[in-house]
């Protein structure tokens, strides 16, 4: 499925479902930036210098609440519970990601990767503002 086309990006995913007793999915994100036409990882977009984990990594954590707290419990995402070592703690360096339509990067997560599976694979979009002045090339 094509997710992004447009002057700068274009974002192939992958959809991948194995069944056996059970089903599971995982997606696969290849963005390739057109200005180079070489494929971009997550590292890639951002200067070194820009702490882009932590600050993503807290944003996540602030949509799983609020997601938590609002969702009258059909929302459930592994974090601040009785057993943190199995807690989302931050993304990934080879985390899957898209830009959308309005330009915002969405950072996307396998099934049972950082929620139970019956929620299937889950996305975060950034903010905008989030995102501005820690790009490499903007």
């Amino acid at each position: 499925e094509v997710v992004t086309d447009n002057d700068h990006w274009y974002t192939l995913k992958l959809i991948v479902f194995q069944a056996k007793a059970d089903g599971y999915e995982f997606d696969q994100y290849y963005t390739i930036d057109k200005t180079t036409g070489k494929l971009a990882t997550l590292p890639d977009l951002f200067r070194t210098d820009s702490d882009y984990v932590t600050k993503y990594s807290d944003n996540i954590k602030e949509q799983m609440r609020e997601q938590m707290k609002t969702a009258n419990d059909k929302s459930l995402y592994f974090l601040d519970s009785d057993m943190p070592e199995f807690d989302f703690q931050q993304i990934k360096a080879d985390q899957n990601y898209y830009w959308n339509e309005k330009g915002q990067l969405v950072l996307c997560f396998d099934e049972g990767e950082v929620a139970p599976m019956y929620m299937g694979t889950v996305e975060f979009t950034m903010p905008a503002e989030l995102t501005d002045g820690m790009l490499a090339n903007p």
